[in-house]
């Protein structure tokens, strides 16, 4: 991606966005949403996406990101990582197992 310098600079501008982002999905059960997670995952759509990112795309990119695509993000890090398996609290929140 062309941009990826671009991106990383937005980092801060979109705090706020991203903790918004977070504070949604703390609502919805996902205890364990970061502001880091949420913008990895979104990086890393746009990095399979286009090469040429604007400011108001990036914004509606993290407040329309849905549940769904954060958690296949998730879970397809994990899988990739060696140790996916013995993180049991994972393991629990991506089958729905409440404590």
């Amino acid at each position: 991606m062309g941009d990826e310098r671009q991106i990383a600079d937005w980092r801060e501008d979109m705090q706020i966005v991203l903790e918004s982002k977070v504070d949604e999905l703390h609502i919805l059960g996902y205890e364990q949403a970061t502001v880091d997670l949420v913008w990895d995952c979104i990086v890393s759509q746009w990095k399979k996406k286009k090469s040429e990112v604007r400011l108001h795309e990036m914004v509606n990119a993290i407040l329309s990101l849905k549940s769904a695509q954060y958690m296949n993000y998730l879970t397809m890090e994990n899988y990739n990582t060696s140790e996916w398996l013995s993180n049991e609290q994972l393991l629990n929140e991506l089958l729905g197992v409440r404590e």
